[in-house]
């Protein structure tokens, strides 16, 4: 009688619970490129209880051979974007479903692991989920216009300037001593009218001193591109009134079109920072004239968006 219960549970479990089902948005990716990792449940009534433990920050991936079964026993990490989201779903069935969005900066093929839920008493397995992650065009020598993934942005550190810059900082504070000095001895000459620099002429210098200092020469490559950013967020921040700097690019893009700018400019704004994001983390290579082209679309958008200037 027991042994008959244990199989007539067995048999009748997975038919309370109707099913569970996990996939992914896009079986073969880009590097760099974002997708969603979905795990849904089927339930009986919407209060049936449900515990889903998540991840966070990473997920770790088993890398597994093309033609095989086999896991290589070698891992990687999918980097999780934004925060894990769930909630039921009614329709013919009650469903709830759980989603990532996720990133993945290896090539190659992976599996995610099978991971738990448990529903009432009971603790159920999803699949696991396998997917490849292949080169992007860039990578393989094309031209950056070529390129349509979407990057995280690059890590925002607010003292970088500051840092890069503190040889100046004390020649600056140097030569005011100089000048406070130089007054003294004489005599309190009056001050003459200070002339204030445009936030369009700073930026445009920032940008020209920024290719003066040749630093992909150095190879600081990885340097060069994180400046350039820097620059191009803090100054679309002050002109149109965003925090820009812990924004992605498809964040500063979209942030950007809520303040009239043209479809064109926006674009180009993206192509900017995604040309920086591949440098930072995909380690892509551009040449030098790649490298002034987009210093040279930089200062066009300074341009196009400054407001017109008038000697007085």
């Amino acid at each position: 009688m027991k042994i008959c219960t244990q199989i007539a549970l067995f048999f009748l479990l997975p038919a309370m619970v109707w099913g569970q089902n996990s996939r992914i948005q896009k079986s073969t990716l880009k590097i760099g490129e974002q997708t969603f990792i979905f795990y849904e449940l089927t339930l009986q009534n919407e209060n049936d209880a449900v515990r889903f433990e998540p991840k966070m920050g990473l997920i770790s991936c088993e890398v597994v051979n093309k033609n095989s079964q086999v896991s290589s026993g070698k891992k990687i990490n999918l980097e999780i974007i934004g925060k894990f989201q769930d909630g039921l779903v009614f329709g013919s069935k009650i469903k709830w479903i759980g989603k990532y969005k996720v990133t993945s900066w290896d090539t190659g093929y992976f599996e995610i692991p099978a991971p738990t839920i448990v529903w009432k008493d009971s603790m159920l397995n999803f699949q696991a989920i396998r997917f490849k992650v292949v080169p992007t065009k860039l990578i393989q020598g094309k031209e950056i216009m070529e390129s349509d993934i979407v990057l995280s942005d690059i890590p925002s550190d607010s003292f970088y300037w500051l840092k890069s810059n503190i040889w100046w900082m004390i020649l600056i504070v140097l030569a005011a001593l100089t000048f406070w000095w130089y007054r003294r001895r004489r005599n309190f000459l009056p001050e003459p009218k200070k002339i204030e620099t445009s936030l369009k002429n700073r930026t445009l210098l920032a940008i020209e001193s920024l290719d003066r200092s040749k630093l992909w020469e150095k190879g600081k490559l990885k340097d060069h591109y994180i400046e350039m950013s820097y620059v191009l967020r803090s100054y679309l921040g002050v002109q149109y009134q965003l925090n820009l700097l812990e924004c992605t690019s498809f964040q500063t893009k979209f942030l950007l079109s809520t303040k009239g700018l043209s479809d064109e400019t926006v674009e180009t704004i993206k192509l900017i920072l995604d040309q920086a994001d591949m440098v930072k983390f995909a380690k892509s290579e551009p040449n030098e004239i790649e490298i002034l082209k987009i210093s040279a679309l930089a200062k066009q958008i300074v341009a196009e968006t400054s407001p017109i200037e008038f000697d007085v």
